[in-house]
């Protein structure tokens, strides 16, 4: 929907449309919290949901560690998302989603191919999803499930921050040069530049 403002002329003096943030906010929220997003294993199948209520659909395409690639169509739910369940041959498949949804940029609807937002893997330069079970052994390093948690270390706050200068050049010393933390950024003498460090003041 549109709303126009004219003149007595007939002549528009301006025009905008329906913000549909907040519409999609009070229609579907409540039910997609209680949702989980991304990819969820159960018996070592995977479910594949993604929360697009504005699509007219969607499917996934996905590339299996053997085999052919695949498109399959997903369902939309009441709460605005799509969701499909694949076989368990899909563990480390290589996915996106294929979606039709309308662009307000170009005011047609569109097709799409992104990754899924709710990712935890990838391939280089993010071009596609990765199907990953964080839970399977085969994902975790040999120690992972034996090795304790790091226990909380005092608690720090901004302004136990101190800041320090560090001069790049080798004349720096080696003390500072051990407690550069931040990257290089440009002071304000022209053709010089240095080195932000920090360091913490040790707990009281």
């Amino acid at each position: 929907m549109a709303v126009a403002q004219y003149d007595d002329l007939g002549r528009l003096l301006d025009a905008t449309g329906v913000q549909v943030p907040g519409v999609l906010d009070a229609l579907y929220s409540r039910a997609a919290t209680k949702q989980r997003f991304g990819v969820a294993w159960s018996g070592g199948r995977p479910t594949f949901r993604v929360w697009a209520p504005t699509a007219k659909s969607v499917h996934l395409k996905v590339w299996p560690t053997t085999g052919a690639a695949q498109r399959v169509s997903m369902q939309r739910d009441a709460a605005g998302s799509w969701s499909v369940r694949g076989p368990k041959g899909w563990l480390g498949a290589q996915y996106l989603y294929d979606l039709q949804v309308y662009a307000p940029t170009t005011l047609k609807v569109e097709r799409n191919q992104v990754t899924d937002p709710y990712s935890v893997a990838l391939t280089t330069n993010s071009t596609r999803s990765v199907a990953v079970d964080l839970d399977a052994r085969s994902t975790q390093p040999s120690l992972w499930r034996s090795t304790p948690s790091p226990k909380p270390g005092p608690c720090r706050r901004l302004d136990d921050l101190r800041a320090c200068t560090c001069a790049t050049s080798r004349s720096a010393t080696a003390r500072c040069r051990r407690r550069t933390a931040a990257p290089t950024s440009r002071s304000r003498t022209p053709g010089t530049a240095r080195s932000t460090c920090a360091r913490w003041r040790r707990p009281a």
